[in-house]
């Protein structure tokens, strides 16, 4: 089953995907990969000069993001070198980097079946689960970032598995647990150092879950052990930049800032422009059903509310709370996946009557249209509108005639078509001059890339590709719905908490 539910997301996620970088951020840690690539950590200028210069103690510019993604997502950089010798419709970088773009759509897939798996371990129906699952691939912020280059995705999964490990749901907790879930928190911290303080501080489930002191105490320094590596990559990879292994980017602007936190909280939580419940309206039906899931594990429910309380906190103080120019609350993804293991249970309330049926329905039916409008409809091109009006980007948060709902509505209904010269694939490359423009160009049409192909003079059959990738995913689907249809007996490993 979740090898079904893997599929049919994976195969959506391949459908919408856009395979060119466009963002800051992406553009820093596929960067940063080849520079690890290259034997050294420095950055060298990339596709349009579209990068963050940060200036580290030898005078030479580095990537002020977690090393962690650069690393994983290494392999489909060599999958992309291969492919570029066979394949010459575009430039060897182009095809490297829409290689690498593969690396979210896999992620957000297996976050997907890791979610079933997860549920059906707290003792969900396999019906339940796979709805739960469901709507976390197509009614959250899963499905629009899944095309990008950003680690929340990443992040998300790890501290979901993390999780796993250090719950009653994996079983007793074991040698191996501690090590799994040790290896795996420092590896988010690696990814996301703003998380560094919570992966630390999920070794004090460890006590909660093994209460005798004896046993507690090597299972907790295993997790140590094996979280050590990380932590001592990421102080190398700090020293080795920036002179300090406790720095990281001494000149990012932004910082943490507890008068900042009352207009962080607002701006993620009500505020036009980024309101996660605008963004995952579905994400109410979850609330709704915590209740339940707080009766069925202690445990878990408090460790989740501890997660989001600090998504929120940090986040929230953060002076670049939006998350920079980027489709909704980017800064929550890490945090849904671990809160959508309450989906369940919200399904499970929701269903009680017609009326909770019909308002649950109209929610996760908004939640997936506005998940579809953040796949098709490029974010960049509603700010880059307002910046050719002279307007601060910072309004989109807080006007809703500015809202990016409201833009990606705009670039749809305004979407270009015309045909662009097949040349600027093959001429686009490290500092290429025509790429600026073709970014231009690609951010205001359906962001899709059979749209793209097509108006680069490519045939019909593109169309022919994201229709085999959308009824393999049905099928797929399919499969994973008759599975759950099966009579079954749920056998989960720990339906209470130890807490109680």
């Amino acid at each position: 089953m979740a090898l079904y539910l893997f599929l049919a997301a994976l195969c959506v996620y391949l459908a919408t995907g856009r395979y060119f970088i466009d963002n800051t951020d992406g553009e820093n840690m596929y960067l940063a990969l080849e520079a690890n690539l290259r034997g050294d950590i420095w950055l060298q200028p990339g596709l349009s000069g579209n990068w963050w210069r940060t200036w580290g103690w030898t005078g030479r510019p580095f990537d002020p993001h977690g090393l962690g993604q650069s690393i994983l997502a290494t392999p489909l950089w060599f999958v992309g070198t291969f492919a570029a010798r066979h394949l010459h419709f575009a430039s060897p970088d182009l095809i490297r980097r829409g290689a690498v773009l593969l690396f979210c759509p896999i992620i957000t897939a297996l976050t997907v079946a890791f979610l079933y798996w997860f549920a059906r371990r707290l003792g969900h129906h396999s019906r339940l689960a796979l709805a739960a699952s469901l709507t976390y691939a197509f009614c959250t912020l899963a499905f629009p970032f899944s095309k990008y280059f950003f680690s929340e995705p990443l992040a998300g999964l790890l501290l979901l598995v993390t999780l796993y490990y250090l719950s009653p749901a994996s079983g007793p907790f074991t040698l191996a647990s501690a090590a799994a879930a040790g290896a795996l928190a420092g590896m988010t911290g690696l990814v996301r150092p703003a998380l560094w303080p919570l992966c630390l501080l999920s070794i004090v489930l460890i006590p909660i879950r093994v209460r005798r002191v004896r046993e507690a105490l090597p299972t907790a320094l295993l997790f140590l052990v094996f979280f050590a590596p990380s932590a001592y990559l990421y102080g190398w990879y700090n020293w080795a930049r920036f002179g300090s292994p406790l720095t990281n980017c001494p000149m990012d602007p932004n910082k943490l800032s507890p008068a900042e936190l009352p207009i962080g909280l607002y701006g993620l939580l009500l505020s036009p422009g980024k309101s996660i419940f605008l963004y995952v309206p579905a994400l109410l039906i979850v609330l709704a059903g915590y209740r339940i899931f707080w009766r069925r594990d202690r445990f878990l429910a408090a460790t989740i509310i501890a997660v989001a309380a600090y998504h929120l906190l940090i986040y929230g103080a953060w002076t670049d709370w939006p998350g920079g120019w980027t489709w909704g609350p980017r800064f929550l993804i890490s945090a849904l996946p671990l809160l959508w293991l309450a989906m369940p249970d919200g399904l499970t309330f929701a269903w009680r009557t017609r009326t909770l049926r019909i308002a649950a329905s109209a929610l996760l039916v908004l939640s997936f249209a506005v998940s579809l409008l953040g796949v098709t409809a490029f974010y960049m091109a509603h700010l880059d509108r307002l910046d050719a009006r002279h307007q601060k980007i910072g309004a989109s948060h807080y006007h809703w005639a500015d809202s990016p709902i409201v833009g990606g509505v705009w670039t749809l209904a305004h979407a270009h078509f015309a045909r662009i010269s097949r040349a600027a694939l093959g001429h686009t490359h490290a500092g290429g001059g025509s790429s600026e423009g073709l970014k231009l160009e690609l951010r205001n049409t359906v962001d899709l890339w059979p749209v793209f192909l097509r108006r680069f003079g490519f045939g019909r059959w593109v169309w022919g590709v994201f229709t085999a990738l959308i009824l393999l995913a049905l099928v797929f689907a399919r499969a994973a719905v008759r599975k759950a249809e099966r009579p079954e007996h749920p056998t989960p490993v720990s339906s209470q908490s130890e807490l109680r």
